[in-house]
């Protein structure tokens, strides 16, 4: 294989480091910091820097700019240990990349513009994750140099993660979603929004395991 794609985590301090040995990744995602296992943590800030650790000796790091904390902490980093940016925006704030996205029911049209030029993929999936994961993916292929075409064809290719955001049939003319893959915060709130998309029926209810 000539491409590994590596997803790595912590739960506490310190953790990072050894796993950047480990990976050693030549391209770094750097993702939306939730609040998962964040009581580990003093603050955002802390949880942020222990995460840039695993991008130490990286060429580049792909980044999302709408986030002020997470974005100055990203400049400041790649600054200080020569790494290369490069920057995307969903909401109009300064980067390379400006992505722009028109939901249906069940799939999101997002567009792309680069150095002038504009391009569109269609990805099956509505909800804000999973949005954010596309341009993310997109912005990384860009770099890695695919083109629009390929991209676009692989994008329409991908398959949804069982127990996450499921929409299916239920009994008495209901709908259900099964979202039961994470129970942190933030997933019960992309759950919560996901439903709210949702227009089939009048009442809703949320139940928690």
């Amino acid at each position: 294989y000539n491409l590994g794609i590596f997803e790595a985590g912590i739960s506490q301090t310190d953790e990072m480091k050894n796993l950047a040995e480990i990976i050693l990744p030549d391209i770094g995602i750097l993702i939306n910091i939730g609040d998962a296992h964040q009581k580990n943590f003093q603050s955002i800030q802390q949880k942020i820097d222990e995460k840039l650790l695993l991008f130490k000796k990286c060429k580049r790091i792909v980044f999302r700019v709408d986030d002020e904390l997470l974005t100055k902490t990203a400049i400041d980093f790649c600054n200080t240990n020569s790494v290369e940016q490069f920057s995307w925006s969903l909401q109009g704030k300064k980067a390379p990349i400006q992505f722009s996205t028109q939901n249906s029911s069940n799939y999101s049209e997002i567009s792309a513009s680069y150095k002038g030029n504009t391009n569109h993929f269609t990805i099956p999936f509505t909800d804000n994750s999973a949005i954010e994961n596309a341009c993310h993916c997109w912005a990384t292929m860009l770099y890695m140099g695919y083109g629009n075409d390929i991209i676009k064809q692989r994008m329409l290719g991908l398959n949804p993660v069982a127990m996450r955001l499921e929409l299916k049939e239920g009994v008495n003319n209901c709908t259900i979603i099964n979202d039961s893959y994470n129970s942190d915060y933030n997933s019960f709130v992309i759950a919560l929004d996901f439903m709210n998309q949702q227009n089939q029926h009048r009442d809703r209810v949320r139940a928690c395991r």
